[in-house]
């Protein structure tokens, strides 16, 4: 039977059983943004068996984005600078990307 096309953030049911069994996987899972979850779909439905699904869920519950890789930046969403500023300018640039400022 081919397999029916699903709608965009539907979950597939191998994927939905295989972390229905492994809740850490299922909490990585829930916590993950659109576009995380979106490429764990992508990555599911090229799944062609169970142990497939089942490494994929066991690689999601472990920390990692199956067979997508770590993170984007490693200073993306950590408020560290990519580089340090040159200049007062420089500062002022970064001030109005980024909210580097110390709290108060």
């Amino acid at each position: 039977m081919p397999k029916k096309k699903n709608r965009q953030g539907d979950v597939p049911l191998g994927l939905g059983m295989a972390l229905a069994q492994n809740t850490t996987a299922l909490e990585r899972f829930a916590s993950l943004s659109p576009s995380q979850k979106e490429a764990v779909l992508r990555k599911a439905g090229q799944v062609n068996s169970k142990q497939e699904m089942q490494f994929l869920v066991q690689e999601l519950a472990e920390g990692q984005l199956p067979g997508i890789g770590g993170a984007a930046s490693s200073t993306e969403c950590t408020g560290l600078k990519p580089t340090p500023a040159k200049d007062s300018y420089e500062e002022d640039s970064y001030r109005d990307l980024y909210s580097t400022e110390l709290p108060k």
